[in-house]
């Protein structure tokens, strides 16, 4: 009698493993794109350095197009920089 139990939980128990086995690693994807998102924004600060209007709306363009480009989401645009309200 005790042994239907028993062989039930250990049977859940594998059943459940294998299903985390299978389940694909949220982890792992969402830290590849993040490093890709990172790498879009570093791109795009090399290609556009300096800190006009202009490098600024540029190296936004460019993120832009390279977070398309890899299918990955869109980020919220850089801060405007105090020094240039003055």
């Amino acid at each position: 009698m005790r042994a239907l139990p028993v062989a039930l939980c250990m049977l859940c128990v594998v059943a459940a493993s294998e299903a985390d086995a299978q389940r694909p690693n949220v982890f792992q994807q969402s830290q590849s794109a993040w490093k890709r998102m990172d790498a879009c924004r570093a791109q795009a600060r090399q290609r556009f350095p300096d800190y006009t209007a202009a490098a600024k709306a540029e190296r936004e363009r460019a993120t832009k197009l390279c977070l398309a480009s890899q299918n990955l989401p869109p980020v919220a645009p850089e801060p405007p920089d105090p020094a240039q309200k003055q």
